[in-house]
């Protein structure tokens, strides 16, 4: 099992970046999971060295059951939430 990543004021940084990008594209807004909640992920190997966050993709139940699902819809809300904090990250310090 995956130790549980730390939460990091520069995640957390990094999360509210991703939440501002979901409300103004009218997706709302986005929680942060308690750590001891979340999934496992490859993201906890490296959190040490750089600031990342996590739980970007589709979303659905069941996760790695013969009952898993996924709700095709999140995949499109996912891809404009990053699409969306991928330009402002590239873009520099806001003015």
């Amino acid at each position: 099992s995956y130790p549980p990543m730390p939460p990091t004021e520069a995640g957390r940084q990094l999360a509210a970046l991703y939440s501002q990008a979901s409300q103004d594209a009218g997706l709302g807004r986005i929680e942060l999971l308690d750590p001891g909640l979340r999934g496992a992920g490859d993201l906890q190997f490296i959190a040490p060295y750089t600031v990342g966050i996590d739980g970007l993709g589709a979303q659905g139940r069941g996760a790695h059951t013969d009952d898993e699902d996924l709700e095709i819809a999140s995949i499109e809300r996912g891809t404009i939430r990053a699409a969306l904090l991928i330009y402002r990250l590239t873009q520099g310090p806001a003015r």
